[in-house]
């Protein structure tokens, strides 16, 4: 661990940005998979806490933590949930399972009524299920399988031409049937290794699916008779390597609506992407992002993750404000089942990525950044599971919680406690300046002259004098030590995107307030549970009581209802802002 890094990042370099602010740069770091359950042979550990990682460690100790539930109730744990819900998309409007997003990752335009399906090349013997990727199947070996299936197969005239097979990565691949019905029943293959897959076919969802089902079992059936006479498997078999010895649909949609991040975030002018899995390049095309391919980059634990890391730092010099940098490696691990894998992946994700990066945070614009995986793979399991996972936010200038390692248990202290739907992302969009001072000394934006002719004293008009440094430091404290409410409050609320000016944690009198309008002398309160007991409650009316009285109107709401229910405040506030009296 580099020794200097608190000093080289305090020295790192703060370009302006628009409106004449220091602007901050975001990056994500997400390890697919990376948490696990504990592990008896670990001592009870979990791989997280077991591994050797001081520079997730660092990132945790000097930023903030919490917990995320990347899963909704009722939905699968697939990486293509979990990711796409980690940026904030609402899974009951956007989620069409994971076939679209490979056709989007590699470019495959989708008609409205065209059904995509992710399609693997599994490994089946005898009547089981041995692995869901042919003991990790290379995408030139695969391309030629795939052209065969559609010469063999998909051409054949009872499919009357609505087949096609597409070559995506390793043994990851897409089908998509013209006119298909979207509602059917398919299992993930990794989540059924060594179990009988004839028990586990494509089913109707409803009566009208029941046509697409039937021919999707009939590809299935029919691709292995196909692809045991292939010289490829028959090789494969001579070598005692597991074969591709059939296909398997499953994650089927359509095209989902997605808005881009640019339109949902203004921070993100131009964001990028980097993984080598499709699935996630799919969500970052449809998300508004660029793909930026990195040779060396396998989706495995050889992966390149210095060529990763450097991907993403030289995207940064190159003007992009926001990158997704996605590595798979920890959850093929864990989908092997293999405990000292895995924690070679985490261990090699810390030392030789998020290591990396924070080296080269001096030579950076200000970059706040968020580490996390999607969902946990515990080894044990061998597949998805949908507990919440742990994360955290650095930011330059932040001011720590308590939380002093990355993992799970840990993340249980942190500040943020446990979020959904789209909290995380917008609490971490919120890290989008450098605390900047507090808006000007006066109630205006000039300064007057006492009556000798010298500048007044620097205190805010409206505060109380004799007690204005005590406030003023008080204020500054409470910016650097915002709740997740008043994170998310205050980036609908700041430069004047409601058409007035806000200022936040404004002394007034003798209080702060923790946004006002002066303009219009609107004030809005963001109470905690605390302000639920009787005396503080009898405080809070005291207060409101005298701000009412110089003249402010006071809107006062919940946590809960700004971190769960943003859009019904903000129309409130708009509500009174179109009527000031």
């Amino acid at each position: 661990m580099n020794n200097n890094l608190d000093t080289q990042i305090l020295s790192a370099p703060s370009p302006q940005g628009r409106a004449g602010v220091s602007s901050i740069c975001h990056l994500v770091i997400l390890g697919d998979g990376m948490a696990d359950w504990h592990v008896p042979s670990l001592g009870g550990k979990t791989l997280l806490q077991y591994a050797d990682t001081p520079a997730m460690d660092w990132l945790a100790r000097n930023g903030r933590c919490g917990r995320l539930k990347t899963v909704p109730d009722g939905f699968h744990p697939g990486s293509e949930v979990a990711n796409s819900s980690i940026l904030g998309y609402d899974q009951h409007l956007v989620y069409e399972g994971r076939g679209p997003l490979e056709a989007a990752a590699i470019g495959v335009e989708l008609a409205p009524d065209d059904l995509a399906l992710r399609c693997n090349f599994v490994c089946i013997e005898g009547e089981m299920l041995k692995n869901h990727s042919c003991g990790r199947l290379e995408t030139e070996e695969a391309a030629p399988l795939i052209d065969y299936l559609n010469e063999n197969l998909a051409s054949d005239p009872k499919y009357q031409g609505r087949v096609r097979f597409y070559t995506g990565v390793q043994y990851r691949h897409l089908l998509v049937v013209k006119g298909g019905n979207k509602h059917l029943l398919c299992t993930p293959p990794h989540d059924i290794p060594g179990q009988p897959w004839r028990q586990h076919q494509i089913a109707a969802e409803i009566p009208e699916a029941e046509e697409t089902a039937a021919l999707l079992r009939d590809l299935v059936v029919r691709s292995q008779a196909f692809l045991l006479q292939h010289p490829f498997n028959k090789e494969r078999a001579r070598e005692g390597k597991d074969m591709a010895s059939s296909i398997w649909p499953w994650g089927g949609g359509y095209r989902p609506q997605m808005v881009p991040l640019t339109e949902r975030f203004p921070q993100v002018r131009r964001g990028a992407v980097i993984t080598a899995v499709d699935l996630i390049r799919g969500i970052g095309r449809y998300a508004g992002l660029d793909v930026i391919n990195v040779p060396g980059a396998t989706g495995l634990a050889d992966t390149a993750y210095e060529a990763k890391a450097d991907a993403a730092i030289e995207a940064f010099r190159k003007g992009y404000d926001f990158v997704y940098l996605h590595v798979e490696a920890s959850d093929e691990a864990g989908h092997d089942g293999s405990v000292p894998l895995k924690l070679q992946t985490i261990e090699d994700l810390d030392h030789r990525l998020v290591q990396r990066i924070l080296d080269a945070l001096p030579s950076l614009p200000p970059l706040a950044i968020a580490l996390l995986p999607d969902h946990p793979t515990p080894c044990e399991h061998r597949t998805h599971t949908a507990e919440p996972i742990p994360f955290t936010i650095y930011a330059p200038g932040m001011t720590p919680d308590s939380v002093q390692t990355f993992d799970e248990d840990a993340a249980h202290e942190g500040a943020y406690g446990l979020l959904e739907g789209d909290a995380f992302i917008r609490l971490f969009m919120c890290q989008s300046s450098l605390s900047p001072d507090p808006s000007p000394v006066r109630e205006g934006r000039k300064s007057r002259a006492g009556e000798d002719g010298k500048e007044a004293s620097n205190f805010y008009r409206t505060a109380s004098s004799d007690i204005y440094p005590i406030l003023k430091d008080h204020a500054r404290v409470n910016r650097k030590e915002s709740t997740l409410a008043e994170d998310i409050l205050w980036q609908e609320l700041r430069r004047k995107q409601l058409g007035v000016l806000f200022r936040r944690q404004h002394p007034i009198g003798d209080y702060i307030a923790d946004f006002v309008c002066l303009s219009i002398k609107l004030i809005i309160e963001v109470d905690g549970e605390y302000h639920n007991t009787p005396t503080q409650a009898n405080e809070d009316q005291q207060r409101s009581d005298w701000l009412q009285n110089k003249g402010y109107r006071v809107l006062r709401f919940t946590n809960e209802e700004v971190v769960y229910d943003t859009a019904n405040v903000i129309k409130h506030i708009k509500l009174k802002i179109s009527h000031p009296k």
